[in-house]
C-alpha cells in the first residue's frame, strides 16, 4: 500500500460530476460512499413519483415540479463534497484497495452491465398503440 497517498482534487471533481456516489470510494470514503447510493435510490424513487402519471399536482400552481428533477443535485453535491474530503484528506489514514481511479471506473461498469443488459433484453418500458398493431392502421401511416 501506498503510504503518503492523497487523492487528486481535480480527479474528485472531475469523478463526482459523471460518476457522483462513485467519487467516495476514489477519496477512500466507503461509508459515504455507500449513504450516497442509499439516497440516490430514495431520490430516483421521489422523481419517479413526480414524473409518473399518478402525481396528483400535474395541473396548476404545482405544475412547475413536473421540470424538477431531484437527482440533477448530485451532480452539484457529489464533487463539491469530494473536492473538501480530498482537500482536508489525512495522509496518515490507510488507503483501501478501491481508492484508485481505475477501480472506481471498473466499479461503476461492473454495476451498469447487468442494468443495461436488464433493461435492454427484459425489460424495455415503451408503449406501442393499439391502432399500430392493427392491419388497417398502416394505411393511417401513410
Amino acid at each position: 500500500m501506498d503510504i503518503q497517498w492523497k487523492p487528486k482534487t481535480w480527479l474528485a471533481v472531475l469523478l463526482g460530476i459523471f460518476f457522483q456516489p462513485f467519487v467516495f470510494l476514489y477519496v477512500n470514503q466507503f461509508k459515504y460512499f455507500i449513504r450516497y447510493c442509499i439516497v440516490a435510490l430514495i431520490i430516483a424513487a421521489v422523481d419517479v413519483f413526480l414524473h409518473s402519471n399518478y402525481f396528483p399536482f400535474k395541473s396548476g400552481n404545482m405544475a412547475w415540479l413536473q421540470h424538477i428533477y431531484l437527482s440533477w443535485l448530485f451532480i452539484v453535491i457529489c464533487p463539491i463534497h469530494g473536492f473538501m474530503i480530498a482537500h482536508r484528506y489525512d495522509i496518515t489514514q490507510p488507503r483501501r484497495w478501491y481508492a484508485r481511479w481505475w477501480i472506481v471506473l471498473a466499479s461503476y461498469a461492473l454495476m451498469m452491465l447487468p442494468l443495461i443488459v436488464l433493461r435492454g433484453f427484459f425489460f424495455e418500458p415503451f408503449s406501442i398503440q393499439a391502432s399500430y398493431m392493427d392491419p388497417s392502421g398502416l394505411q393511417d401511416i401513410r
